[in-house]
């Protein structure tokens, strides 16, 4: 039998199949040749608007969307402006000299935003996302072993006992308060589509310890019978009470921890200007949602031409990875190129147009075009700089920052600690302060600008805390403290006299100073005079009492100057006018720091 030779038409169904490949094919083909060419056309017309960049003042910057699928509603924005109309007032305004004299450094024992392998002019790469268990066990520990010392040494506390053993008499135990309910939740539910955790409260609070205080074991705390408490997740407690069972820690009182130190640092030899001045402070996104001209950021650049204030505060995200994301299908540029087009020539003539301003950009998680987005959250490259065009005059500072702006310290932070604090501290109890005052003194007390546990999913970085952790020294061993220009150049110092330094309230206070311990990025070192963390709560400022029996000096003003575009109207900034220290006494926000909340 002779073989009868297959082809395509002795088989239907694949002479059908084969053309219906070629027509798809062709069809296709077509397609992807009108994309490139509308492609090429729009990256055209896009580049030709690019090739002279205007002034802000005349500049047009192009819609996110094309003009022909979407309606520019930046006209909502123009038509709800309230025209720099004050909101919120705190103090008394005080008198300030016209042109002050600026003196900026970093707190002396604070973090840099840069790695000590950069600072040693090393080129070891910087490994940022690698955490490890140990790094995160061994940075809670040190901390709750800091504070344990700490505790002892101001409440006169021979010994701590460990809240495990059986006490019949009051006995004080240092540890950090977790959530009970989490341990058995994540052992019942360990898939994505698991029920969201139950809500922390009284009943299932625990207190953890480190292996010396407690053997490393959790204790339950009985807390129904205090008489006053505030607690969330992650917070360290010093608690007075028994445990009579071995079963639970039944406590009688929470005390207050140690406060921070106040230097004086207008005394000291790195201080070249006490001056008052003013600044401006202001948070982002600094774009409405609907398009990317920046009108909130030319509107807050005008009022700064027009004021010329001593130092500006820009925090984060200037490009807004949130944003980004959400108009990607309709979006004709890169984040980069959004940045060098339309952020950069703003900075740019703020800086020409206020020679003696000095410009402060801090980041922020949300920035799509800094490449970290952990925290605590360095400054970025020298390399990433020149890529975006951003004006040498401005500098960057890390966050968490700790600036010694004229002898007053000033600490800003973008990640919103306080509505995260909100949304898992239980209280009990009256209070005379109001409830945001007592969830930032909480940041006070803890020393940290990231004090509670899983704060709204940020990324803390504990790999960044172990390894860029410095030892705090006394001022009067300090020989060099890192500036914040962009040179990194060192200001060098002779021996400061520490009783000059520092405001002595008690005999325990330099106590506090002959500790030998370490601070990490996110760690308080000193009281702070100025404390600005931008939150989506209600913009306010308010004067800071950690503590009412002590002096005015002790205490802080707190501002939050909320974001200064919200949806498709604009937000708030904050205008902060700080005055020179008094001759007789320390001068203090309280008395003479002027805050006012304005929306644009």
């Amino acid at each position: 039998m002779s073989a009868k030779r297959i082809t395509l038409s002795t088989i239907p169904w694949l002479d059908s199949f084969a053309s219906f490949i070629a027509l798809s094919a062709s069809f296709l083909s077509l397609i992807s040749t009108n994309y490139s060419k509308n492609a090429i056309k729009s990256q055209s017309a896009a580049n030709s608007q690019y090739q002279d960049i205007k002034p802000f003042s005349d500049y047009k910057a192009p819609s996110a969307y094309p003009s022909d699928s979407f309606t520019d509603k930046s006209i909502i924005y123009t038509q709800k402006k309230s025209n720099n109309l004050v909101e919120f007032t705190l103090n008394s305004k005080p008198e300030l000299p016209p042109n002050p004299q600026i003196s900026v450094s970093l707190v002396p024992n604070t973090w840099s935003g840069k790695r000590k392998a950069e600072l040693q002019n090393e080129s070891a790469e910087y490994r940022y996302m690698v955490e490890t268990l140990a790094d995160r066990q061994e940075y809670l520990d040190y901390n709750l072993e800091y504070f344990a010392d700490l505790s002892k040494v101001f409440y006169e506390i021979d010994s701590l006992a460990n809240p495990r053993f059986m006490h019949q008499e009051d006995v004080y135990v240092v540890g950090r308060i977790v959530d009970g309910n989490l341990s058995s939740y994540f052992a019942e539910n360990f898939t994505f589509n698991s029920k969201p955790p139950p809500k922390f409260d009284s009943s299932c609070v625990e207190l953890a310890t480190t292996k010396r205080l407690g053997s490393g074991s959790n204790i339950p705390l009985a807390i129904k019978s205090t008489s006053k408490f505030s607690l969330f997740p992650g917070q360290i407690v010093l608690a007075k009470g028994k445990n009579l069972t071995g079963n639970e820690f039944i406590v009688e009182e929470f005390l207050k921890l140690p406060r921070l130190p106040r230097p004086r640092f207008e005394t000291s030899d790195f201080v070249t200007s006490v001056s008052g001045y003013k600044m401006f402070v202001a948070s982002g996104p600094y774009t409405t949602v609907d398009n990317f001209k920046y009108l909130p950021l030319q509107d807050l650049a005008k009022e700064i031409i027009a004021k010329k204030p001593s130092v500006v505060v820009l925090m984060g995200p200037f490009v807004s990875a949130a944003q980004i994301q959400s108009h990607l299908l309709s979006l004709e540029m890169t984040p980069e190129d959004i940045f060098i087009n339309v952020v950069s020539p703003i900075l740019e003539n703020i800086i020409r147009s206020c020679p003696s301003t000095e410009l402060y950009l801090q980041p922020s998680l949300d920035d799509i075009c800094f490449p970290y987005v952990v925290y605590p959250q360095p400054v970025p490259s020298e390399t990433t700089k020149k890529e975006l065009r951003i004006p040498s005059k401005a500098q960057f500072i890390p966050n968490p920052a700790q600036i010694l702006i004229n002898g007053k310290v000033c600490c800003f932070s973008s990640i919103d600690s306080i509505l995260g604090l909100s949304a898992t501290e239980i209280n009990s109890g009256n209070y005379e302060n109001s409830r945001l005052e007592r969830l930032v003194s909480h940041m006070l007390e803890q020393r940290s600008f990231y004090p509670a546990e899983n704060l709204n999913n940020v990324p803390l970085s504990y790999t960044i805390l172990a390894t860029e952790s410095q030892k705090v020294c006394k001022l009067s061993e300090i020989k060099q403290v890192v500036g914040t220009d962009q040179n990194e150049k060192y200001i060098k110092q002779e021996t400061i006299d520490t009783s000059k330094v520092y405001d002595t309230l008690d005999s325990n206070e330099d106590s506090f100073l002959n500790l030998d311990y370490e601070t990490t990025p996110i760690n308080l070192v000193y009281q702070p005079h100025v404390l600005v963390v931008a939150s989506q709560l209600k913009p306010l400022a308010w004067n800071l009492y950690q503590d009412n029996s002590l002096p005015v000096s002790q205490n802080s003003v707190f501002i939050n100057p909320g974001k200064l575009s919200i949806g498709v109207v604009g937000g708030t900034f904050a205008k902060v006018h700080v005055p020179p220290p008094s001759t007789s006494a320390i001068a203090h926000p309280k008395d003479d720091t002027f805050v006012e909340i304005v929306r644009l």
